[in-house]
């Protein structure tokens, strides 16, 4: 794109080759080069924040669904343990309990290390962290009480994960309700 100086001094030339120039003519002087301003592209702000949106609600998404698929492998241990009581004494099946736990501390830690939470799920990102607390709390009681046989440990442990769902699907919930802009 030419600017205007530019323009004419191309115009003059274009005349001056055209009607034709004596010897007594000045030379015309080359244009001076403009500085080359860089265009900066226009940030949509909107946009942006709907890709934070779409990545924070993914990445929410998929930790808290796959911690409700291990959630259920737990229950299925304790199903198993329930019909055969022998298991709480097995070490295999408490290495089978503890890994299931570990990969919900692996989820608990992708949530809880997640820096870019847009303000309108702020309040409901910290019930999500409160519900996943809970729930690697009931791992401790829930440890403890297998190992030691102890039932009062093991109820404690199961409260904690009835508080830790109870704060998960508020979290869910208000997930939900926010709406989301278009």
């Amino acid at each position: 794109m030419l600017s205007k100086i530019s323009k004419t001094a191309l115009a003059l030339l274009l005349a001056g080759g055209i009607v034709g120039c004596s010897q007594k003519a000045e030379p015309v002087e080359k244009p001076k080069a403009e500085p080359k301003v860089e265009q900066v592209e226009k940030v949509d702000t909107k946009a942006v924040e709907n890709q934070r949106t779409v990545n924070y609600l993914t990445a929410v998404s998929n930790s808290t669904t796959n911690s409700g698929k291990v959630a259920k492998e737990i229950g299925a241990l304790f199903q198993k343990a329930s019909m055969h009581p022998q298991l709480l004494k097995n070490e295999d099946w408490k290495s089978d309990l503890s890994k299931e736990y570990d990969r919900v501390q692996a989820d608990y830690d992708t949530v809880k290390g997640y820096r870019d939470v847009p303000e309108q799920y702020a309040n409901a990102h910290k019930t999500l962290l409160q519900g996943y607390d809970y729930f690697m709390q009931s791992r401790v009681k829930i440890m403890e009480a297998v190992n030691e046989i102890n039932a009062d440990k093991m109820q404690e442990g199961l409260d904690l994960i009835g508080k830790s769902t109870e704060y998960i699907t508020k979290s869910t919930d208000e997930l939900m309700s926010v709406p989301v802009s278009k």
